[in-house]
């Protein structure tokens, strides 16, 4: 299978990660991942570690089971403030969750963006409990989109959202960053993704394809040593698209930790 990213082939009709802050006007224009760079992500031996799901069709039954498990997950989620005094290796963003007004996120025909972006943002968290990364326990927490302290430290932040559009399927993942030293860091995250979901580059948005991507509110304030940067994981308005994140979720939970644990290695 053949795995590329950072090429669009449509123009986004409505996308709505939030876009505020000093970020948006500065980061407006970041570059993509370069090729060369981009090979060596694909090459990595990242890639060998993370595992496709078996393939399967998914009943009305099995939408259900997932789409109730995302509820569950977004009416537990344990998010914290966390404390900025201690240093954190990975801080993980529930995509606008809890709100109830303002910036709430799409809608889906099972699920909402706070219910999608939950239950994988929590399946991650607690795959990671499990995991180490040079030889200490990896230390998560979970946040979401605004009740959190400020200036937290973190070797990597990463938040996950959905997208959304008024013409149904033509937009696809993407991912979003704020500098180009932090393209390398996300398109490994995005790897996880699209093994994940068997896509290839015609799923995936140009990098930072609209300046919410590039300028979301929450890069200011989260301080990280490696990168920083927001996921979005499927249009959540394609039917076919949100079935697909559903199903996969539990697997793209393990990628997603699989994948940065991978990121928390001493190089």
């Amino acid at each position: 299978m053949t795995i590329l990213f950072g090429l669009c082939f449509s123009l986004p009709i409505s996308a709505s990660p939030d876009l505020g802050g000093p970020a948006a006007t500065a980061s407006a224009a970041v570059a993509g991942i370069g090729s060369a760079e981009l090979q060596d992500v694909l090459s990595s031996p990242l890639r060998r570690q993370l595992r496709a799901p078996p393939a399967r069709a998914f009943s009305e039954d099995d939408l259900k089971f997932w789409a109730d498990k995302a509820r569950q997950a977004h009416r537990a989620a344990p998010v914290a403030r966390g404390d900025a005094s201690r240093g954190y290796d990975i801080i993980i963003q529930i995509g606008h969750y809890p709100r109830k007004k303002g910036k709430t996120g799409g809608q889906g025909k099972l699920v909402n963006e706070q219910e999608a972006a939950a239950l994988v943002a929590v399946g991650t968290v607690q795959k990671l409990s499990g995991l180490s990364a040079n030889g200490a326990k990896i230390r998560a927490l979970l946040v979401g989109a605004d009740d959190y302290t400020p200036k937290l430290k973190s070797k990597i932040f990463l938040a996950l959202h959905t997208d959304s559009s008024g013409k149904s399927c033509s937009l696809g993942p993407s991912v979003g960053y704020q500098k180009v030293g932090d393209a390398s860091g996300m398109h490994g995250i995005a790897l996880a993704l699209a093994i994940t979901l068997g896509l290839d580059a015609e799923k995936f948005m140009r990098d930072n394809y609209t300046a919410a991507l590039a300028g979301y509110y929450a890069y200011s304030d989260f301080q990280t040593e490696r990168f920083k940067g927001i996921l979005e994981m499927s249009e959540l308005t394609c039917e076919r698209q949100e079935a697909k994140l559903l199903t996969g979720a539990a697997t793209l939970s393990a990628n997603l930790a699989t994948a940065i644990q991978f990121a928390l290695r001493d190089k």
